[in-house]
This record gives C-alpha cells, structure tokens and sequence, in this order.
C-alpha cells in the first residue's frame, strides 16, 4: 500500500512539473492571421562608431559627438579654425548646431590612410550644405575624432 501510494504521490507531482508544448510554426502563422497582418520584426544595425556618429551628425547631438573627441581636436569649423581642448571643440560644436540646425547627414566617402581612419560627410542644414571630414585614430581598440572640419560646399 505504502508501494502504491509512492507511486501516486511520484506520478502527481511529476504531472505539476509538465509544461504544455510550445506551437508550432504553422500555430503561430495562423495565430497572427487571425489577429492581424504579421510584420516581422526588423532587424537592429549594429551599433557602431560609424552609425553613433550618422545619427549625431543627423539631430545634432554635439555632446554624443564630443564623447569620441581626443583630448585635443583639430577643429575647423566654417571660418574658426585651432587646436581645441575635448570641451573647447564640444561648445564651439554645439553652437554650430544652434546656428545650423541639422536636417540630414550622409557618409559619402571613407577610408584609412595609415593609421588614420576618416569620414567624409554631407550634412543638411535647411538650404544649407556643408561638408564634413573626420579624422580618427583607434588606441587600445577605442576610436577617437583627432580631427574635425566643418566648411560650407
């Protein structure tokens, strides 16, 4: 009897521990035709130096941008044009975007000469075009903006 009431108490508790199935592909499909259209979840880009900076470029975010400043930048931006400190060239930055409030920004052309790597850009401001070149050097795996030039195309 103890045997038998072992057994029952055994296959009971196993019966709380069993999960229901999960659907199949085919459940699934039917199950959002029935709610609605499926969409697909778009895939995310990698988030990258190259995209990071795109999207700053594009709301005009001078302190993302200044967060990948060397400690001392080559600024050159319209016709203000030294050797900045990292918060320097954050400031002078941001009262660019103040003045020339971005509404589109492009990689047009990139590449590595030596050791540095550039960007070269198209940034949108209203009936605004200028042109954008950045200059970056890559120390202990980190990418940082050496160089940044701003002029009107």
């Amino acid at each position: 009897m103890k045997k038998l009431l072992l057994v029952v108490f055994v296959l009971s508790g196993l019966g709380a521990l069993a999960q229901p199935s999960p659907p199949s592909a085919l459940e699934e499909q039917e199950k959002f035709q029935k709610v609605g259209e499926y969409t697909p979840a778009p895939i995310k880009e990698a988030v990258t130096f190259k995209t990071t900076i795109v999207a700053a470029f594009k709301d005009g975010d001078a302190e993302t941008i200044a967060k990948f400043f060397a400690e001392n930048i080559d600024l050159k931006i319209l016709d203000k044009e030294n050797l900045y400190s990292k918060s320097q060239s954050e400031h002078i930055l941001k009262d660019f975007f103040e003045n020339h409030k971005p509404t589109d920004f492009e990689i047009v052309h990139e590449g590595k000469s030596g050791q540095t790597d550039y960007l070269i850009g198209d940034l949108s401001s209203g009936k605004e075009k200028f042109r954008v070149k950045i200059n970056t050097k890559t120390t202990n795996k980190v990418q940082y903006i050496t160089s940044l030039s701003i002029t009107a195309s």
